[in-house]
């Protein structure tokens, strides 16, 4: 296994991760789980420690082994070992019943078009569970890496065939296309990288997303002043 994939270095990543002023605006504790191996799970696995409500629990499906459960700033991790390709392990890792799942990319697989095929079989196994539960039971949100933007329609059609209204929320993201975007924009303007580096880290600026509906109504022509004061 890689260096960092053997839980001594990992455990010192998040250790050594900046802490945030505050966890998450939200109350109540999560369950998340995380599929597969990211060269970059130790940044992965602080963030979610620095993020989440104290009381959160973090379930890890990895082939990684040697990983056992700790505590991070009053998030737990357990590390379970498997493939999100098998259907017994992802059943073992009770990952349709989290609040939330992320699904990464595979990192044994080099190609960026294989490593696509594997997250949508990923995703194809997880929704057909989900497709199991009882009616009314709660729904997770997924987060899913792709490399191809081809591959993110190909989830949206798997998504509108077997997971349809199965899923609470869904964001498909490209890392290497908003990584080229990032550099870019810093190489054009090298001043945004201390925009980004205040945004992106945990302990930086935090921004907030809220309903139009909770500030106006559709059509409704309103100057910053009067959303301020609403």
């Amino acid at each position: 296994l890689p260096k960092e994939q053997d839980g001594r270095d990992l455990a010192t990543t998040m250790l050594d991760a900046p802490a945030a002023h505050a966890s998450s605006t939200r109350a109540s504790p999560m369950n998340v789980a995380v599929l597969n191996w990211s060269p970059s799970m130790g940044a992965v696995l602080a963030s979610l420690a620095a993020f989440l409500p104290s009381g959160s629990t973090v379930t890890v499906l990895t082939p990684a082994q040697g990983m056992s459960t700790r505590a991070i700033r009053n998030v737990s991790f357990r590390f379970i070992t498997g493939s999100s390709l098998e259907a017994g392990d992802l059943r073992k890792s009770k990952a349709v019943k989290k609040d939330a799942i992320l699904l990464l990319q595979d990192v044994e697989t080099e190609a960026g078009s294989s490593r696509d095929a594997k997250s949508l079989t990923a995703l194809r196994l997880l929704s057909r569970q989900l497709a199991e539960m009882p009616a009314g039971e709660k729904q997770p949100r997924l987060v899913a890496e792709f490399r191809e933007a081809r591959a993110i329609e190909a989830a949206h059609n798997l998504l509108n065939d077997v997971g349809r209204d199965r899923w609470n929320d869904v964001d498909l993201i490209r890392p290497n296309h908003i990584e080229a975007s990032l550099l870019a924009q810093v190489t054009v303007e090298p001043l945004l990288a201390q925009v980004f580096d205040e945004v992106l880290q945990p302990r930086g600026k935090e921004i907030y997303i809220r309903p139009l509906e909770e500030y106006g109504t559709p059509g409704e022509e309103l100057t910053f002043a009067d959303i301020s004061e609403r």
